[in-house]
């Protein structure tokens, strides 16, 4: 699927700048999110629509938050 929609090269290319979005930082996540903000964006509304979120929970208040996420990127 990541080779479809995104291409392993391209991915490769990126690795970079995805590993600096998730490396561990003593910082706030909100903090965080702020500063990395255009980068996130950038690939949000495509693995938003790429994937299907499922939860055993019943409930599950990461797919609520995942569903909100969807509705602000569509």
């Amino acid at each position: 699927m990541v080779d479809q929609k995104v291409g392993w090269h391209r991915l490769l290319r990126m690795k970079p700048e995805l590993a600096a979005m998730v490396e561990e930082n003593e910082a706030s996540p909100l903090v965080l999110a702020a500063e990395q903000y255009s980068g996130v964006l950038k690939y949000a509304t495509a693995f938003l629509a790429t994937f299907t979120f499922r939860s055993a929970r019943r409930h599950d208040s990461l797919l609520t938050a995942i569903a909100m996420l969807q509705r602000l990127h569509s």
